[in-house]
């Protein structure tokens, strides 16, 4: 019985694992704002969902990116028109990009947004990007302010049909010790 247990145990974990490292790319949800990246290369689609916000934000105001190594982020597209860029580099830590809305093209936050960004730099690391959005309530700067670290190592398109070799190598090294362990099981 002790041994069924242990093998049901490790049977699980190791599917837990291969099902935790083949994710889509959800960032996170912060503030009742769910943010879903994919990575392309060099290009970030970005979609922020704060449709159900309970901080009555209508509009976004202000998306701004950290990552050390940064040379230049470029809006390669946006639901709407008119947001000006500025770039801050940092010598010591990460440098800053920020797209702001023009105050009269600020983007109505009433179903998904849909973006992409081109990132240009030196050994360019998505595991460390910051994101930080402020939106507007009312007219004015809301007090809620999404801020994350993003995660968008797992991002690509859609998870394969094909393993990647972690997960083969994973999964090998598990059926392993489930053969040695039940050979043992058999032996005593």
């Amino acid at each position: 019985m002790n041994n069924t247990l242990r093998n049901g145990f490790i049977s699980a974990a190791l599917a837990l694992f291969a099902a935790g490292s083949a994710s889509a790319g959800v960032l996170s949800s912060s503030n009742d704002v769910d943010y879903t990246a994919t990575l392309s290369g060099n290009i970030l689609n970005l979609s922020i969902d704060a449709s159900g916000n309970s901080w009555d934000a209508t509009e976004l105001d202000i998306l701004q990116f950290n990552m050390a190594g940064l040379d230049k982020v470029d809006l390669v597209s946006a639901p709407t028109s008119g947001w000006t860029y500025s770039f801050k580099p940092s010598a010591t830590g990460k440098d800053m990009a920020i797209f702001t809305a023009t105050s009269t093209n600020h983007t109505l936050v009433s179903a998904p947004l849909a973006f992409s960004f081109a990132f240009t730099g030196t050994d360019l690391n998505f595991d460390k990007l910051g994101l930080k959005a402020t939106y507007l309530a009312n007219g004015a700067q809301s007090d809620s302010i999404s801020a994350l670290n993003v995660t968008v190592a797992a991002a690509g398109t859609e998870p394969s049909d094909v393993p990647e070799p972690a997960s083969v190598a994973l999964m090998l090294g598990g059926l392993g010790l489930l053969g040695a362990m039940r050979r043992k099981a058999k032996r005593g």
